[in-house]
């Protein structure tokens, strides 16, 4: 058929060839679904959508309804790919050893085309991930950083406490925490990644009398782009990537969240440019992530014993870097501190040894500047961290994509193959944990410390809140000193009560269990009623 014949087609003909095409490949897509190797329960895809239209974009969601169908190990897919659920401790086990050949995570198409792939988290080449992961937990877990946080927490606090106390503390002021502690924690990010401020709690005040600066004005923005793209992972990680790129809507809100990106890198390199002026000009070093990167490696580097073999880190690898820090705790550990907040007002008995041991290891006078020394002697508070996280885990799917042939559950699996390991399932396993559904701090604290016992291996593998095997989160030890400082911080001197005590905390999974509407009341405490 010639060039002329098919442009003389008319419209009846044309549709007729889509249709042909579109039966041929709908049949394609069942004829491999139903003939695909090892078979298991899960919903049934939909060419293009996959099981979007079933699941959404939490899995859980299918598998709450069919527990027992599921089994151990099941299935749903997101486009034409297909995506293996794990909640069995030996596959999970399996799956969490820290080895090179289950170390890539889920792909971002997208974010690979405006180059978030060089950093940390997104980033699936070993050897660039390698040496930058190095570097970030190198600065994170510095004394001086984790000593500088614990100020910075409670002076950042200090900005919260003014604006209460100008409302009446006695009688209680009512709030929606989640939006709060969101804010909060912007504040401390940028303060602790960059020396920048935020200004996020300030906006909470309706009676702020902040002077709209343009540093504060694209303070603000920041704040704004930094919560959307949080929100977009979820779209990200279970919209197929044909539909993101042609399906309107969907094309329109991706290349919305890529412009935001951009808009991010601009001031996170505008950041970088301006310290690294201050530096080159003989400024003081701070205790800041982006200090440490700068001169990492360098005659400036005081913990580098040998730099002339070893290159500074460059211009983009700090950017990356600054990037994935400044973005990735906030929401994860905001909301771990709001279903921490929720759990404790639920269970009187632990707040109650809360009070005691604040009392113990700072003394009764609230208003006493404590140190990152006094927040680790906190073991029942650390205790309470856990159990919280292990009850409610903000991540609560690890995926890894395997890059060897791997056997799951009997089944030989091929390189490339996803896998999402369920901890939440795993973690709530009354086979693992003693009376899971139970809130109890005890099982986390040593018989050292009036614990009721030592985790198991078995409870080690599938608590995970941080991540497992070697992409375990670089931040772990600053974001368990962030909620010890925070929870330090509002039970030594508050009280706080749940305004509707009866309604179940309410949050959604986007990528993260994200909390909304968590409405509290806080008073001052009354040390008195604890002794």
């Amino acid at each position: 058929m010639s060039f002329l014949s098919i442009l003389s087609l008319c419209l009846s003909d044309w549709i007729s060839i889509l249709s042909a095409l579109l039966v041929i490949y709908v049949s394609h897509f069942y004829y491999k679904y139903f003939t695909r190797p090892n078979p298991l329960p899960g919903p049934i895809p939909i060419p293009i959508f996959g099981t979007l239209h079933i699941i959404g974009i939490n899995p859980r969601v299918w598998y709450i309804k069919n527990i027992e169908k599921a089994g151990s190990v099941w299935e749903f897919y997101i486009g034409h790919e297909r995506n293996i659920v794990v909640n069995n401790i030996n596959y999970a086990e399996k799956l969490c050893k820290p080895s090179k050949r289950i170390f890539k995570r889920l792909p971002f198409p997208a974010f690979e085309r405006i180059g978030l792939n060089h950093g940390i988290f997104f980033n699936n080449e070993y050897n660039s991930w390698h040496k930058r992961r190095r570097l970030v937990i190198r600065a994170l877990s510095a004394p001086k950083f984790l000593r500088g946080l614990v100020i910075s927490v409670q002076n950042t606090f200090k900005e919260s406490e003014n604006i209460w106390e100008k409302s009446n503390l006695n009688g209680g002021i009512e709030f929606d925490f989640s939006k709060w502690i969101r804010c909060f924690l912007t504040d401390i990010s940028t303060l602790q990644t960059t020396k920048q401020r935020s200004y996020s709690v300030a906006t909470l005040n309706p009676n702020n009398d902040l002077v709209q600066s343009e540093d504060i004005k694209n303070a603000l923005k920041f704040s704004a782009a930094a919560k959307k793209f949080s929100d977009s992972l979820g779209f990200f990680a279970f919209v197929p990537p044909f539909m993101q790129d042609y399906v309107p809507g969907f094309t329109h809100y991706r290349k919305s969240c890529e412009r935001n990106i951009m808009f991010l890198n601009g001031i996170v390199d505008n950041i970088i440019n301006k310290r690294r002026k201050e530096l080159d000009e003989g400024a003081e070093l701070d205790s800041d992530l982006l200090d440490h990167l700068l001169i990492a490696h360098t005659l400036k580097d005081p913990d580098s014993d040998n730099v002339e073999n070893v290159a500074s880190i460059s211009a983009k690898e700090v950017s990356v870097l600054t990037w994935d820090i400044l973005l990735a705790g906030t929401d994860t550990t905001g909301n771990a501190f709001s279903f921490l907040i929720y759990f404790v007002a639920k269970h009187p008995n632990v707040l109650a040894k809360i009070h005691q041991e604040i009392d113990k290891v700072l003394g009764p006078d609230p208003t006493v500047e404590f140190t990152f020394e006094n927040i680790d002697n906190c073991h029942y508070i650390e205790a309470m961290v856990k159990e919280s996280l292990r009850y409610i885990l903000m991540v609560p799917y690890t995926v890894k994509l395997s890059e060897e042939c791997e056997n799951i559950a009997g089944y030989d699996w091929p390189i490339g193959t996803k896998f999402w390991i369920d901890h939440h399932s795993l973690c709530h396993n009354p086979d693992i944990w003693d009376d899971p559904e139970t809130f109890n701090p005890d099982r986390f604290l040593s018989k050292n410390h009036d614990g009721s016992s030592e985790i198991s291996d078995s409870q080690k593998i599938t608590f995970a809140p941080f991540g497992c095997g070697l992409r375990g989160c670089a931040g772990k030890f600053v974001a368990l000193t962030l909620l010890k400082t925070m929870t330090v911080m509002l039970f030594r001197k508050y009280n706080i009560e749940l305004v509707k005590k009866d309604e179940m905390i309410k949050y959604r999974y986007t990528a993260l269990n994200k909390v909304y509407d968590l409405n509290i009341r806080i008073s001052l405490r009354d040390a008195s009623s604890s002794s």
